[in-house]
């Protein structure tokens, strides 16, 4: 009984990080012609709802272009991401839970 006391009391510490801890990552939603959008950064828009940004899918050395639904507060975990395969004609989803 105690240990599932303290498997619940970790799991609400984690969720309250998860929630309560902002991005360390400065967010935009405007890029400027001479600005760069560095591994790391979003552009996020003006909503807040979606999320612009580089990603490598799994262990791949390829960098792709993404929008993904932005969560607030919940770190490095997105929605799902759609990218078009070169020389390709259908879409693939990929998301992080793909790995």
């Amino acid at each position: 009984m105690m240990a599932i006391n303290k498997r619940i009391l970790l799991l609400l510490c984690f969720l309250c990080c998860c929630f309560f801890i902002s991005p360390s990552y400065p967010v935009s939603d405007t890029l400027e012609q001479s600005q760069q959008l560095e591994d790391g950064q979003h552009l996020v828009s003006a909503d807040e709802t979606f999320k612009l940004g580089f990603f490598s899918p799994g262990t791949s050395k390829y960098r792709y272009l993404g929008i993904w639904y932005n969560i607030p507060g919940f770190g490095q975990q997105e929605g799902g991401v759609g990218c078009q395969q070169k020389h390709s004609n259908f879409r693939k989803i990929w998301s992080p839970y793909d790995r």
